[in-house]
């Protein structure tokens, strides 16, 4: 169904997320502890009344000999997390939201750290050229088992926005086995949902996350143990379109003009079949010969006799004889 439920009772949850970047890019921690403690800006997510933090991260962040340039500028205001890993400041900042009462989605954004995102960029797929299907494979593991005891830490949005790259194009449900979107996010939620039953599985459309219209030919939603697990996400951009949203424009202003046309091609239709009908009548009446029709009386008769030169012509015209 479209709904989430959680809690005891299994009732409704609407989540409100803000996307945290910061740890998926060179800097390897999450934007702003240079400027204010962790724990204020895990509050001031909750004063801005949001319940929940989708917070990125790249593959390389989770590499053993990952370690964060210019920790004493990045880490200014967070002095306790001076000489910490990337992957231990990343635990300390859902350790911060969860204390606060927000939920956490995790994400992985990219493989190797920095921004995301362009079709030339090698990161399109969920694997590149440096890290492989398992190694992305590995990683959601990884993070769904670390985190597994906290249970405000709900879903995990595997890849972030799958598109064309110089590796590939991916599909969904079909075409080469390598680049199936579909086949690879089912295969990977469910290594997630054997580590971490309760984990809401969030997956990506095609084409910038942008396209889920193949998902009815391989719905992942139904497969297996992810059942009632799947959340699928889409995202919008202006530039999607064109990068001066002419498209949109024009959409927009094209479907008042669409039924404006719908009406007048309707009123066109509809007034034929009456001046036909009516025709019909008049002539049955001036032959005196019987016939049913859905309309009858002199209003009948005087529009007829008004149109009878008009179809005259009309029928002289097509070679018709009366």
């Amino acid at each position: 169904g479209r709904r989430i439920l959680g809690g005891p009772e299994g009732q409704e949850v609407q989540f409100a997320c803000v996307n945290w970047y910061g740890s998926h890019m060179e800097g390897m921690v999450p934007t702003g502890l240079d400027q204010r403690p962790l724990s204020a800006l895990a509050q001031t997510i909750v004063d801005m009344k949001f319940n929940c933090v989708r917070l990125p991260y790249s593959l390389e962040m989770l590499t053993p000999s990952a370690t964060v340039p210019y920790p004493e500028k990045s880490l200014a205001a967070n002095p306790q997390l001076l000489g910490k890993t990337p992957l231990e400041i990343f635990d300390a900042t859902v350790e911060a939201l969860s204390d606060v009462g927000l939920v956490t989605i995790l994400n992985d954004h990219v493989s190797k750290a920095g921004w995301c995102c362009s079709k030339s960029d090698g990161e399109g797929l969920w694997f590149t050229e440096a890290y492989s299907t398992e190694k992305w494979m590995e990683s959601l593991v990884q993070l769904s088992s670390r985190y597994r005891s906290n249970p405000r830490v709900v879903g995990f949005d595997i890849r972030n926005e799958v598109r064309d790259s110089p590796l590939g194009s991916p599909t969904w449900g079909f075409g080469a086995a390598g680049t199936d979107w579909a086949h690879a996010a089912q295969v990977a939620g469910e290594r997630i949902q054997a580590v971490n039953p309760d984990m809401l599985i969030i997956i990506s459309g095609l084409d910038f996350s942008m396209f889920l219209c193949d998902v009815p030919q391989q719905p992942v939603h139904l497969a297996g143990s992810l059942a009632g697990h799947v959340v699928y996400t889409t995202h919008e951009y202006d530039w999607y379109f064109s990068d001066s949203g002419i498209f949109r424009e024009v959409v927009r202003r094209s479907v008042p003009l669409y039924l404006k046309i719908l009406l007048v091609f309707f009123v066109i239709v509809l007034t034929r079949a009456l001046v036909v009908l009516a025709y019909s009548r008049f002539r049955s009446h001036r032959l005196g010969q019987r016939y049913m029709h859905w309309a009858s009386g002199p209003l009948w008769l005087e529009l007829a006799k008004l149109l009878e030169p008009l179809l005259q012509w009309r029928r002289a015209s097509l070679g018709v004889v009366s």
